[in-house]
């Protein structure tokens, strides 16, 4: 990528109605780079590779997803994934659905994620099959959480969903967010 695609690219723009340039949020970086370059490579993970539009589409099924489950905008999404193609969708996709994203380590003690659920308001969270057992643990003292996704096997998680079936039934047609690029998008827990 030569000097000016990384601009580009690194400076997120929609267009509106009218033809003038609006900032957007950071999920449109996802957008804007499937418009510009569909067939290349925007991930690959474990010998799979996603194009730009794949993603694209892979996002837009995942806010979809996120909606479908009677999410507002503003409302908390936590994502306890490591690195795995799961993470950048349901990153990406809770932006794009105007939510708020709490990502949380997925190493945390049962205590500490108890507090990030309870302290952030998340009702949604994604998490994977060997985070499910710890989310088990601490469901019943986090009230507010009112789904939790797994993207991975749903053995031994009770009461989960698989965030990849769930998405996966979703239209790929464009989600968009009337929330402003000034609104909350991210809580960020240390840990």
């Amino acid at each position: 990528m030569n000097g000016t695609e990384r601009t580009e690219v690194a400076e997120p723009r929609a267009e509106s109605p009218g033809g003038d340039v609006e900032p957007g949020n950071v999920a449109d970086l996802v957008r804007l780079s499937a418009r510009k370059y569909p067939l290349r490579p925007a991930y690959v993970y474990r010998g799979v590779t996603l194009t730009w539009q794949q993603a694209d589409e892979r996002v837009n099924q995942t806010a979809a997803a996120f909606r479908s489950l009677g999410l507002a905008e503003g409302d908390r999404v936590a994502i306890s994934l490591s690195n795995v193609l799961d993470f950048p969708m349901a990153y990406f996709g809770a932006l794009r659905a105007g939510l708020v994203v709490v990502p949380l380590n997925p190493g945390l003690a049962a205590s500490e994620l108890t507090h990030a659920l309870q302290d952030s308001g998340a009702r949604v969270l994604v998490t994977s099959g060997a985070g499910a057992p710890a989310v088990a643990r601490v469901r019943d003292d986090a009230p507010g959480l009112q789904h939790v996704l797994v993207g991975e096997s749903l053995q031994d998680s009770p009461g989960a969903v698989s965030f990849d079936a769930l998405a996966s039934s979703q239209p790929t047609d464009d989600v968009t967010t009337s929330r402003s690029g000034e609104a909350l998008a991210v809580l960020l827990y240390t840990s």
